[in-house]
């Protein structure tokens, strides 16, 4: 991922589900750990290949405390076994301001 504000970071999610909607968590990880972010998401994928996701950080790092009060939301298209699009604080914190976002299926 690639945020306006944090730079480059690496995010790891895990989801399970059934139908069209997905949840699970995620590991945000940047270079410097005190950026560091943990969570949950919420995945819709009833107009796939359109994919939105819902991302509630969980943990607090450098410039995001109060968690869980902050939700980003990112629209994602997937194609094979990569999703990638943008992602948007819909209430958000200092460290992430928004940008692109690609995960890929492992």
């Amino acid at each position: 991922m690639l945020d306006r504000s944090a730079g480059t970071g690496n995010l790891d999610v895990e989801l399970i589900g059934s139908g069209d909607v997905g949840t699970g968590t995620f590991t945000l990880t940047f270079p410097d750990a005190s950026a560091n972010l943990q969570g949950q998401v919420l995945a819709r994928t009833r107009e796939a290949p359109s994919i939105d996701l819902l991302i509630n950080p969980t943990t607090n790092a450098r410039d995001c405390s109060g968690a869980p009060a902050f939700f980003y939301s990112a629209q994602l298209t997937l194609n094979g076994n990569r999703m990638s699009g943008r992602y948007e604080p819909t209430i958000g914190c200092e460290l992430l301001r928004g940008g692109s976002l690609e995960l890929v299926k492992r």
